[in-house]
Parts: C-alpha cells; sequence; structure tokens
C-alpha cells in the first residue's frame, strides 16, 4: 500500500507503476491542519538551550504527533480490581495480562469482548501514513544528487561524500543540520554505525550508535565486525522496576551485534 503523493514522486525517477486498488481521501484546499502547531513548536525549541525542559517537551510533543494518529484503534483498558471480585468481574473480558499487587489487588489489562462501536479514538491511519510519505519524498532529494555517493540514510539522517548543497542547510525547519566531517566510517546494519576523524595527530574523534546498546560501543568494536568477526558480544546491566514491592532490580544482559 503506497501514498499516491509517494508515486508521483518516485516516477521523477524512472519508477512505472500498475495501481490495482485504492482508497480516496479528500484534502482541504485551503488549511493545513498542523502548520501552526509545527511551526509554535519548532519556533520554541530553536529559542530555547538543548538541556531546557521546553526543549524536550517541544521536541517529544512534534516527533509523536504522527505516531499517536497511527495507533490501533483497538486499546486496552487498565483496572486495579481486589483479587477476591477477579474470578466474577474478568468473566467478560479479554482478558491480555493480571499482575498481583500482593496487597489483595491486581492490575489487569483487558479488551472489551462487547463491541463499543461509539468509543471514539483520535487516530487517522491516512493522516499518519501521509506524513511518514512526505518524510521519505524530503528524504529522496539527498538519495538523488548528481555525482553524489550516498553511504547511509535514515529517517532524517543521511552519510555522504561531499557536503550538501548550502541551500540545504540551517536552522530552518526542513533543512539538515551538518553534524560532522569524518575521515571514515563504518555502517553495520540499520542504527549501527560509527565514524571517526583525526583533527590532529594527538586527537581522534568517533562516535557510535547501537540501537538497543546502553552502553557505548567502542569504534574499534564495530570495525572488527566489518572486518568478519561474526558476532561482538557485550555484558550491560539493565533495570527492572517490580510491580508488587516497588523495588529496581537490575539484571546482567548480553548485547550482540
Amino acid at each position: 500500500m503506497y501514498f499516491s503523493e509517494e508515486l508521483y514522486n518516485a516516477e521523477k525517477y524512472g519508477y512505472k507503476f500498475e495501481v490495482e486498488y485504492g482508497y480516496l481521501f479528500e484534502k482541504s484546499k485551503n488549511v493545513s491542519i498542523f502548520k501552526e502547531y509545527v511551526n509554535y513548536l519548532y519556533s520554541l525549541k530553536k529559542k530555547s538551550n538543548s538541556k531546557d525542559s521546553r526543549y524536550t517537551i517541544s521536541k517529544l510533543l512534534m516527533n509523536s504527533l504522527y505516531g499517536r494518529f497511527g495507533m490501533s484503534p483497538v486499546m486496552e483498558t487498565h483496572e486495579v480490581i481486589s483479587s477476591f471480585d477477579s474470578q466474577f468481574w474478568l468473566s467478560d473480558k479479554d482478558i491480555i495480562n493480571v499482575i498481583d499487587l500482593c496487597n489483595g489487588k491486581e492490575l489487569v489489562s483487558f479488551l472489551e469482548q462487547t463491541n463499543n462501536s461509539s468509543k471514539k479514538v483520535n487516530i487517522s491511519i491516512g493522516i499518519a501514513m501521509a506524513i511518514t510519505a512526505y518524510a521519505r519524498i524530503h528524504m529522496s532529494q539527498f538519495l538523488n544528487l548528481p555525482d553524489c555517493k550516498v553511504y547511509y540514510t535514515d529517517t532524517d539522517s543521511v552519510f555522504l561524500d561531499k557536503p550538501l548543497p548550502e541551500n540545504l542547510v540551517g536552522k530552518e525547519l526542513g533543512q539538515m543540520k551538518l553534524e560532522g566531517i569524518y575521515d571514515e566510517a563504518i555502517f553495520i546494519a540499520p542504527k549501527v554505525y560509527g565514524a571517526k576523524s583525526s583533527s590532529n595527530q594527538s586527537k581522534i574523534i568517533e562516535f557510535t550508535k547501537c540501537k538497543g546498546a546502553k552502553n557505548i560501543i567502542p569504534y574499534s568494536i564495530l570495525k572488527n565486525v566489518l572486518n568478519g568477526q561474526n558476532k561482538v558480544q557485550i555484558e550491560q546491566e539493565k533495570w527492572y522496576r517490580s510491580m508488587q514491592n516497588g523495588q529496581i532490580n537490575i539484571v546482567n544482559e548480553i548485547y550482540t551485534i
């Protein structure tokens, strides 16, 4: 299933499509439903220090907007009930999980078995799909720059062998930010990569990003993986909060590349 605007954009690069069927969504010609919302929050984020709570809040509100519209309309309900009543109360519920709180009560997660069509859920798959598609359309221009090699790209980043045109770089909404210039880089898998540069002979600057890793993975380890080492395992700590007694439990887990 594809958003039509994304297909129109792909046609510019030589792709051809045969449409079997589709769904029609009406589009308002004069209203941009998120323009004021996004512009206000982006302005707040731009004016705030990165350590300021306003910076974090505005960033989260912008980034989570499309995800909220893409949520499933089938949502779990959570209630705390007495353990004595649970055997009777749960008879007409589709139970997902039950946690004994060890105080005569239970935390129950369930789905209603009756069809509650009157319950309004503020979601729209069409909106969520369109937003993510427009993001891919925006990123496609960086993948198709003439005489430019692309090493890696993600939701909002791209690694190239030369600088972007100046009009695409800046602090305004939709522009890219130059994060760094590196002598070498390694890309193992989606969201698993790193880069290194030498500003002078005495100082080496490097960074790595590994999805799921709690600690910083050294660049040298990623290089070992690239050079054929089949598996790298790193022990790291992970904490869990117990629902029964509120205590924090720390366990060791193995992160594998």
